[in-house]
């Protein structure tokens, strides 16, 4: 076999073996950058002793995936492949070990005393895996490997629709992390200002919670909308511009919340006694965020903004009526060089 021909048949040994990178480089960094931001300061000193001088929180964010293929023993650390026994899901049942069980097992090496090499280790693995955990197909179903045996059709290319969650959706944002943190914390500030609870709503529960309201966003990947749906294994259908504009509202959602949470998460591993995730999110409030994400998929149309002005809205906020027609845009995510209106909320 030839030099070529050996290097074509381990790419393609490589692409079938086993899922993707969640989010890719573009979504970690966001996670890791909106999670810096959000620390206090004292947490920041902290961590950055931890990593070193040449070293940041976002650098480190796809440390896990690079050092895959030197340590194989970890593959399945950044997924969780889920059983479903009378149409529901339990995290706690999955085959381990898995993203959740990882993220628990990791978690206490982030407090204070544990040995150096540890931590910042421990410390690179939360970063990216808290990131993995919210990509909802790493949390999809046995029955097709999380979108990994289900193959769709992009244009003229044929991929798997993990893939398409994987890096299709994100890469259409086209943002460099800096606009990526800049528009997350536009985002929660318009959040808070609306309710003020809302951050500490979602760093409530724990990993495994956090799987089974990821993994009801995966069963919402599989729909194309007007009653149609993808067939786990089926016969492949071609994504329209549609799948994407409605399910990148939820790609833009889980960033935000996976960026929150490891905040909160390495927020509390600066304290000896804090708990490195949260107690139980009550029912009420679980409902609730799930309610506004699937509600997100519906949406074609999430920002809309005039071509004379600096403010961009959400579809619904009441002052897009005063935007004259001939001056309407409007689009699936909020445009670059204008600022979030205050008035309404994503």
């Amino acid at each position: 076999m030839t030099r070529k021909g050996l290097l074509l048949a381990v790419a393609v040994i490589m692409f079938f073996s086993e899922p993707l990178w969640a989010w890719g480089k573009q979504g970690h960094e966001a996670i890791a950058g909106l999670a810096w931001e959000l620390l206090s300061p004292k947490a920041k000193e902290h961590w950055q002793k931890v990593l070193g001088p040449d070293q940041s929180l976002v650098s480190v964010s796809t440390w896990a995936d690079q050092i895959r293929h030197l340590r194989p023993n970890t593959s399945s650390w950044h997924w969780i492949t889920l059983q479903i026994n009378d149409n529901a899901a339990d995290a706690q049942k999955a085959d381990s070990p898995n993203v959740v069980t990882e993220i628990m097992r990791l978690s206490p090496r982030l407090k204070p005393g544990s040995d150096k090499y540890a931590r910042e280790e421990a410390l690179k693995w939360m970063v990216h895996l808290i990131g993995d955990l919210h990509q909802p197909l790493h949390t999809g179903e046995m029955q097709d490997r999380g979108g990994n045996d289900t193959w769709v059709r992009v244009g003229r290319r044929k991929t798997k629709l993990h893939q398409v969650w994987d890096d299709g959706l994100i890469s259409r944002f086209k943002w460099n992390t800096a606009e990526w943190t800049r528009h997350l914390q536009d985002t929660l500030k318009l959040r808070l200002s609306k309710n003020p609870q809302w951050q500490k709503q979602i760093v409530r529960g724990n990993a495994y919670q956090w799987a089974n309201e990821t993994h009801a966003l995966a069963r919402l990947a599989y729909d194309l909308g007007q009653g149609r749906r993808i067939a786990a294994r089926g016969r492949v259908i071609t994504i329209e511009k549609e799948y994407y504009e409605a399910h990148q509202p939820v790609v833009f959602q889980q960033i935000l919340k996976a960026g929150i949470r490891l905040a909160a998460t390495l927020e509390a591993g600066v304290q000896r006694g804090g708990e490195p995730v949260y107690l139980a999110t009550p029912k009420q409030v679980e409902k609730k965020i799930l309610g506004d994400l699937q509600g997100a998929v519906s949406k074609r149309k999430e920002w809309v903004w005039s071509k004379a002005s600096h403010v961009y809205h959400l579809s619904t906020c009441p002052d897009v009526k005063r935007i004259s027609p001939h001056n309407l845009e409007q689009g699936i995510k909020p445009p670059a060089g204008r600022h979030a209106h205050k008035g309404c909320i994503p």
